[in-house]
């Protein structure tokens, strides 16, 4: 029989038990990538989701015309192309 011990592979599924380790292990009991950076890399960071796409927001922008929201800088730039262009409004 298989070892049933938290953070054993041994069964189907990774179980890590309440510890929520598992010894690097996903639920499906295949290796999960790390968060921590590697050597000579910049660390990990968790970005914001853009209020308008939805898409990673980098560098979030944001002002009295997106109501404060954080945008990606594609989308803020788009907004105030069309704010700031005549005749852009259509587009």
């Amino acid at each position: 029989m298989a070892d049933a011990s938290p953070g054993s592979t041994a069964l189907a599924g990774g179980s890590s038990g309440a510890r929520g380790g598992g010894g690097g292990r996903g639920n499906s009991g295949l290796p999960v990538a790390s968060t921590a950076a590697a050597p000579g890399l910049p660390a990990v960071q968790d970005y914001t989701a853009c209020a308008k796409c939805g898409g990673e927001a980098r560098r979030p922008r944001d002002c009295e015309h997106t109501g404060w929201a954080a945008y990606c800088t594609e989308c803020y730039v788009e907004l105030h192309y069309y704010l700031t262009e005549p005749g852009a409004e259509g587009r």
